[in-house]
């Protein structure tokens, strides 16, 4: 296991994208200097547990990691901790632990890949957008609504990223509407290339269908809820496919969060 860090980060940034939605951005040099596209931090977001604050720490995808040092975290306002990470100022410091998890093998990459997230899937997306430094990379984005899709067009305009873009939205407003899916499939039949994926489960499970008919290889990123996050408390384990792994089960934390599409039973 790689070496993992527990350091106090000053907060340097903690914008708001949207009603609940917010990016932390932190200093963190061992962390960042450590860190790979797909790996992610547990944050202790108030104080520990004896003075008050929530008994667990959380997990985040590394949304960017700079060569300044610094990370970044996309988060959404769902509860106490993020509820205390919102109000959180410059200055401030978080525990946090990291780097964690298996991250993206970018040694799977093409000269063109195709990146694909849904939602707030965007998060480890464009920490890898920004690894893979090929132009002919498409970035296939899906929202429910076009004011995530806005959100989305400005964190990737403040990237290095500079490959191309299709993006769709469930209200249509705006944008082309329907699932990400659905210009993802196209592509495919034109150019069956490698794909990497983070979002909501259905996604995914429609992402490793069309890899599997395309006979590309596909990486995605799953979500699970977290109490340790080095795989000792077994809470985020991921049934297998039985022709992959005889139905064993993994843990997200540690064996993943990043996994080959056609080993998870979906």
């Amino acid at each position: 296991m790689a070496e993992v860090y527990i350091k106090h980060c000053r907060v340097l940034e903690n914008r708001r994208l949207m009603e609940e939605t917010l990016l932390m951005r932190l200093q963190a040099p061992e962390i960042a200097l450590a860190a790979q596209p797909g790996q992610f931090v547990m944050v202790r977001t108030g104080p520990r547990p004896e003075k008050g604050g929530p008994l667990l720490r959380r997990p985040f995808s590394l949304h960017r990691i700079y060569a300044s040092g610094e990370i970044a975290l996309l988060y959404r306002v769902i509860g106490l901790g993020t509820g205390l990470m919102e109000d959180m100022k410059p200055g401030d410091e978080l525990e946090i632990m990291g780097p964690l998890g298996h991250g993206f093998d970018l040694t799977m990459a093409a000269p063109q890949s195709y990146l694909v997230a849904g939602g707030m899937g965007m998060a480890p997306m464009i920490a890898l957008a920004e690894a893979l430094e090929s132009r002919e990379n498409t970035f296939f984005y899906g929202a429910r609504t076009s004011r995530e899709v806005e959100v989305f067009w400005t964190l990737i305009k403040e990237t290095s990223y500079k490959g191309r873009v299709s993006v769709t939205s469930e209200d249509g407003i705006g944008f082309a509407g329907g699932l990400i899916t659905d210009p993802l499939a196209a592509a495919l039949r034109a150019k069956p290339v490698p794909i990497f994926a983070c979002g909501p489960r259905p996604m995914l499970a429609q992402v490793a269908g069309l890899a599997g008919e395309a006979g590309v290889p596909a990486q995605v990123s799953l979500e699970a809820r977290m109490a340790c996050g080095l795989g000792a408390c077994l809470s985020c384990v991921v049934e297998m496919d039985a022709g992959k792994k005889s139905g064993e089960y993994s843990r997200v934390c540690s064996e993943g969060p990043v996994f080959l599409a056609g080993e998870v039973k979906w």
